[in-house]
C-alpha cells in the first residue's frame, strides 16, 4: 500500500526527529506493543522496551517538545488471545508491569484491542483500573450497556500558551471478534454520537481505532472534523501518513519498537509525522524508575518460574 512502508526500512533518526523547530505540544502514539516490556526479540538490532521509551521521552522534554498527549490504539497487554494456563501468571506479571511504566511516563488513553481480554475482561480492567490511563470504545458494548466510555476531552498548551482542548474517540472493529458477551456496534454511528456529545468543547479531534488498516481508510472517507486516525490490529508500519479525505492514518508498526511523534500544530502537514525507532541509544537518556521496574519483573518472573519448575510430591 502506498506510504505503507516494509520493516526492513529503518527509519527516525535523532538528527531527522530533531530537526524542526521547537513547539510546544506533541501528539506521541504507539498500537500493537503486545506486552512486550523490554526490546523485542529480533536477532538484528533489536529496538523497543519501555527503558528506551522513557528515553525518548527524556529527549523530547529537553528539546521542549512537551507537554505530550500519549495514546496506544490497543493490543497493549498481550502477544496473542490465547495461553497455556502455565503462562498466565507471567503474562499478568508482564501486562501489569507494562501498565506501571506508562503509567509513569504518561500514556493517557488507550482503547482494548481484541488480544487485550487473553486474561478475561475483569482482568483487563482490573489491571487498567489501577492506573490513571483512560480506556475508550464508543462501539464495544455489554448487552445494552458500554462497556468504557467513548470520548475523552484533553487539555494541552500550544506554543503560544493557550490552551488546545482535544477530543479524543476510541473506536473498534466491527469485523473483530470480542469475547462473549461483548458486541461491537458499527463505528460509524457510534463516532457521530460522540462527536455530536463533545460539539463545541473541543479544537481538535482524534480517533484512536483498532480496526486495521483497511477499515480505517474506509471510515475516514466517511468522517469530517478529524485531526488524525491512529489505527492498530495490523501492525502497519506507515513511515509517513496514509492520507484518506484529507486526514491522516498512521501506526507505529508492533511490539513497541517505534513510537510516532507529531507536533499537534502541524499535524495537517506529512512532513512533520516521525516514527522513531526506540534504539540502544535512548539508553543512556532513561529513566531509572523504568529499570526497577524492569528488575522487579525479572525477579517476580523467575519465582513465578521456579514454582512451575518446583517437584509435585504426592
Amino acid at each position: 500500500m502506498k506510504n505503507v512502508i516494509g520493516l526492513g526500512i529503518l527509519i527516525g533518526s535523532a538528527s531527522l526527529l530533531f530537526s524542526h523547530d521547537t513547539r510546544a505540544a506533541t501528539l506521541l502514539y504507539s498500537n500493537d506493543v503486545l506486552g512486550e516490556v523490554e526490546p523485542c526479540g529480533c536477532r538484528v538490532d533489536p529496538m523497543g522496551g519501555i527503558i528506551r521509551r522513557s528515553g525518548l521521552l527524556k529527549k523530547l522534554e529537553a528539546d521542549k517538545k512537551g507537554p505530550f498527549l500519549q495514546v496506544d490504539s490497543g493490543n497493549f497487554l498481550f502477544e496473542t488471545k490465547d495461553f497455556p494456563e502455565s503462562l498466565v501468571k507471567s503474562r499478568r506479571i508482564q501486562a501489569a508491569a507494562l501498565i506501571k511504566a506508562h503509567d509513569i511516563m504518561g500514556l493517557e488513553v488507550t482503547v482494548p484491542g481484541d488480544k487485550d481480554f487473553a486474561l478475561g475482561i475483569d482482568v483487563y480492567r482490573e489491571l487498567l483500573g489501577k492506573s490513571k490511563i483512560k480506556v475508550l470504545a464508543a462501539n464495544l458494548r455489554s448487552g445494552d450497556k458500554g462497556l468504557f466510555p467513548g470520548s475523552v476531552v484533553i487539555e494541552k498548551k500550544n506554543s503560544d500558551g493557550k490552551i488546545v482542548r482535544i477530543g479524543v474517540i476510541g473506536l473498534v472493529g466491527e469485523g473483530i471478534p470480542y469475547p462473549e458477551p461483548l458486541t461491537v456496534e458499527p463505528r460509524l454511528p457510534a463516532f457521530a454520537r460522540e462527536k455530536a456529545a463533545l460539539e463545541g468543547k473541543t479544537d481538535l479531534l482524534v480517533v484512536l481505532s483498532h480496526s486495521g488498516m483497511e477499515a480505517d481508510l474506509e471510515l475516514a472517507k466517511k468522517l469530517a472534523g478529524v485531526a488524525i486516525v491512529v489505527g492498530a490490529h495490523t501492525q502497519s508500519f506507515t513511515q509517513e501518513p496514509v492520507i484518506e479525505n484529507g486526514i491522516p492514518i498512521v501506526q507505529a508498526s508492533y511490539r513497541g519498537q517505534y513510537l510516532g511523534v507529531v507536533p499537534l500544530e502541524t499535524i495537517a502537514k506529512s512532513d512533520t509525522f516521525q516514527l522513531v525507532g526506540l534504539d540502544l541509544s535512548y539508553e543512556k537518556l532513561a529513566d531509572p524508575a523504568m529499570k526497577k521496574i524492569v528488575t522487579a519483573m525479572k525477579k517476580d518472573l523467575e519465582k513465578e518460574k521456579a514454582k512451575l519448575l518446583k517437584p509435585k510430591h504426592p
